[in-house]
């Protein structure tokens, strides 16, 4: 089997050069800018795609969850402290697949991008529920002639 990169060359945290896969005469890739994770094998390439697509998938359901806080906890002092720990987690996990994107390395980048599409997925199509485009009213008023109440009174049918 090829080496994945040069281990003997310093290993970087971004490539100068721009977006290239890896290649056997390459120094090595540093996942997180840190020495600690080194991608220099396929499986601890497997290892940083896996922890990707599950920092991405994390990030869509925080905002989903963030969501769901608002409207189900009753305490607001309560779902103000989840929704901001939740935002935390958010940002935390978007800036760190940010530097997996500067690494330039493109299996890296194609798992950024996999894994948000990945968490779009499962926190919007998965578990929202589907909106029926016929049953909410977008012309008629309500009794009390509110056009904005009018439109989020779903008709009886």
């Amino acid at each position: 089997m090829a080496p994945l990169c040069d281990a003997g060359k310093m290993p970087t945290a971004m490539r100068m050069g721009g977006f290239q896969w890896f290649h056997p005469q390459e120094p090595c890739v540093v996942f997180f800018a840190t020495n600690v994770f080194v991608v220099d094998t396929n499986a601890r390439l497997a290892g940083a795609i896996a922890l990707t697509l599950l920092m991405g998938a994390m990030t869509g359901i925080c905002v989903y969850l963030r969501s769901r806080v608002r409207t189900t906890v009753a305490s607001r002092t309560l779902a103000s402290t989840l929704s901001a720990s939740l935002f935390g987690i958010q940002v935390t996990t978007g800036y760190l697949l940010m530097l997996l994107v500067m690494t330039y390395q493109l299996e890296l980048f194609i798992a950024v991008v996999v894994a948000v599409v990945l968490g779009f997925v499962i926190a919007e199509v998965a578990w929202l529920p589907a909106v029926d485009c016929c049953t909410t009213t977008s012309h008629n008023t309500h009794e009390n002639g509110d056009v904005l109440d009018s439109l989020l009174v779903r008709e009886s049918h």
